[in-house]
């Protein structure tokens, strides 16, 4: 295998015929949907995903992976949801998986810790984001690796670039605009919701192939879902606009970037982080951790984000 990779002796067509291999789980939508399940939807170490490089645990070099492409969606459409009941998005996701509606692109959770820091925090990775390729954006973290390097080695403070481009991001534009900042500051609970219409057969073979067959009307129908359900509980539905909705999941990109900038800056003030994915089990309600007394006392801030119809949290 590897001579025929080093000689290049193969074709896109090599191994290509259906032999039962798959690259997709094609069965995860029903699993992801099945929300009275006591187990996770999905988790690192679990048996069922792990077969041959995906099961190796970093014991083999992998050169190529073959993976599933789809057709790209004809419209799309980022609903911004937030609330201070944490049921409101509870019922949300139960309600929506148990309906017809299809899958939708991406449903990510954010607390309001997190909007804080990164609206504070994170204006100048933002602006990155929005405005720089991801080919320099890379060359500016390993610009910032190196710079590091020489500042240790120097005996200098490393936190120095991050002090530098915090007290420079004050003259950048804010991380969020004015329509979505307010919503963001204002509520406790936030959940970004993406739904695409006009997906090729690809897709339907995919993910959702055994969803309404309709895909012309996932837009309008989960917008109608999202309007009615916030009719019944308080809190704001923001139907965004194209450049409010890439501004928004650029903010939750480089949340965790603000988090790090954060805890690297006020590093007088606390200890050590503490990362952690949580899988949690599929029917579980009270998502919202609340630690014991006894753990609360030594933990200075807590910042959760999650992919909520997975039910992951980080």
């Amino acid at each position: 295998m590897l001579e025929n990779l080093q000689a290049g002796t193969f074709s896109e067509a090599s191994d290509s015929a259906s032999d039962g291999k798959v690259c997709t789980n094609h069965h995860y939508q029903h699993k992801v949907r099945d929300c009275e399940a006591e187990t996770p939807a999905r988790f690192n170490n679990d048996p069922n995903g792990l077969y041959e490089a995906s099961g190796s645990a970093g014991k083999v070099i992998v050169f190529a992976v073959r993976v599933a492409t789809f057709a790209k969606p004809k419209h799309e459409q980022t609903f911004y949801i937030s609330t201070n009941d944490a049921d409101t998005l509870t019922t949300l996701r139960k309600q929506w998986l148990k309906s017809e509606l299809k899958l939708p692109v991406l449903a990510e959770y954010m607390h309001k810790n997190y909007n804080d820091i990164t609206m504070h925090y994170g204006r100048d990775t933002c602006l990155s984001m929005r405005k720089l390729p991801a080919s320099k954006i890379g060359a500016l973290y390993r610009l910032q690796a190196k710079i590091g390097y020489y500042l240790d080695k120097w005996h200098l403070p490393k936190t120095l670039p991050d002090r530098i481009l915090q007290l420079t991001s004050r003259f950048m534009p804010p991380s969020l605009p004015a329509t979505l900042s307010t919503q963001a500051l204002s509520y406790k609970y936030h959940l970004i919701i993406k739904v695409a219409d006009g997906f090729g057969n690809d897709f339907d073979n995919g993910i959702n192939k055994d969803s309404n067959k309709n895909d012309g009307n996932n837009i309008a129908a989960a917008q109608d879902f999202l309007q009615n359900h916030m009719q019944q509980y308080q809190g704001a539905l923001h139907v965004c606009t194209e450049l409010e909705s890439q501004t928004l999941l650029v903010f939750r990109s480089a949340a965790t970037a603000a988090m790090f900038r954060y805890h690297n800056l006020n590093q007088d003030k606390f200890g050590e982080l503490l990362s952690t994915d949580i899988a949690l089990p599929r029917n579980a309600v009270d998502w919202d951790e609340t630690l014991p007394e006894h753990l609360q006392k030594q933990v200075s801030k807590a910042f959760y984000l999650g992919h909520f119809f997975c039910h992951v949290m980080h």
